[in-house]
């Protein structure tokens, strides 16, 4: 099945919510249940969604890499470029700068990590330069080479990719639990990505969203359909629970790595599963959502930048304002910063889409 054929509105709905929970948690705004069950799978949403759309190339393996990496890769380089050069022309003119900052900032872009060690402080970061959340960009560029390279290598005999992730994975997990060093590109992680990318493929082999009118090998009735949706929610609500909150950028998998694949994939199956249902029930919102999910790249890269210099336009006026705002009790100053960020939040993502929108005029202008 072809990939455009299964670009449904559902699916960059789905990755609109994910891209939002993103933002909201770089804000740092706290709504009560959104962080925390948002954030068992803002991040492997995209994995599993991969998964779904994805399907073997009929090309060269080298132009599957060249394709994939223009289309990650390129927007990872140039993001970090350009803010690179803006913190170094801001440092050269407050006359900060150091060869510290420009060999830290360097290596991060190559490392594609925060940091290289578990437990870090912010005085060991590398990606220094408001471009920490691009390190998503590499990890799901190897997780696609990797998933083809494992398909073309068995010759697209499933059970022996699986084989070949778990025993990965397993590596992974001791790994995990025995060196406190995070590998460049996620690699130390790269198997758990793996297996939520399989997972997504899966459900597309059993037509799990009724979406093929082909008749598969592999389908399930609507019936256990409906069974497997409510298991799945038990399943989500209990291991993220157990588990807790996680951050798979730093390789911080709560509690446990098992409970983790497990809440990342239930819940990012229920993710899509309500978007599809509301792609059904209520298509305007759907496709207000999808609409907004095509721009999803761009907002990765740049809404972390857009969003801090938003803040601080914020903060000069909370300072200006502050002799009138004090006036005003606890309760409406909590109901003002949430105000604040939620406009930051906003704010951002349309600077972002509008960023996005130039890049294309500009591509189909060249």
């Amino acid at each position: 099945m072809k990939e455009n054929v299964l670009r449904k509105n559902w699916i960059d709905a789905a990755k609109a919510v994910a891209m939002f929970i993103v933002v909201l948690n770089h804000s740092e705004l706290r709504i009560p249940g959104v962080n925390f069950w948002g954030g068992m799978f803002f991040v492997p949403a995209f994995f599993l969604l991969s998964g779904y759309t994805y399907h073997p190339d009929n090309g060269t393996y080298i132009d599957y890499v060249k394709k994939k990496a223009k289309r990650l890769l390129i927007p990872y380089l140039v993001v970090n470029l350009f803010l690179f050069l803006f913190f170094l022309i801001k440092r050269v003119l407050t006359h900060n700068l150091s060869s510290d900052f420009v060999v830290r900032s360097l290596f991060g872009i190559l490392y594609g990590r925060n940091q290289i060690f578990i437990r870090s402080d912010y005085h060991s970061n590398l990606m220094i330069n408001l471009n920490a959340p691009t390190w998503f960009l590499p990890a799901l560029f190897v997780a696609l080479i990797m998933l083809e390279g494992f398909y073309r290598l068995y010759k697209g005999n499933e059970k022996k990719v699986v084989l070949i992730v778990v025993v990965y994975a397993l590596f992974a997990t001791g790994y995990h639990y025995f060196v406190p060093v995070l590998l460049p590109w996620c690699l130390d992680i790269m198997p758990f990505f793996l297996l939520m990318m399989l997972a997504g493929n899966l459900l597309k082999k059993i037509d799990f969203f009724n979406e093929n009118d082909e008749k598969l090998i592999l389908e399930i009735s609507p019936k256990i359909r409906r069974v497997v949706i409510v298991l799945l929610f038990i399943i989500c609500i209990v291991s993220g629970l157990l588990n807790g909150s996680y951050n798979l950028s730093l390789s911080d998998t709560g509690k446990s790595v098992t409970l983790m694949c497990t809440a990342a994939i239930s819940s990012s199956i229920l993710l899509m599963v309500i978007m599809n249902l509301l792609d059904k029930k209520a298509e305007k919102i759907c496709s207000i959502l999808a609409k907004l999910g095509k721009h999803t790249l761009t907002i990765l890269c740049y809404h972390y930048f857009i969003l801090v210099m938003v803040m601080m336009v914020l903060g000069f006026l909370d300072n200006y304002l502050m002799n009138w705002i004090m006036q005003y009790p606890d309760w409406v100053l909590q109901m003002l910063y949430a105000v604040e960020k939620l406009v930051a939040i906003v704010v951002s993502i349309a600077a972002c889409v509008m960023i996005d929108g130039i890049k294309r005029k500009i591509s189909h202008s060249v």
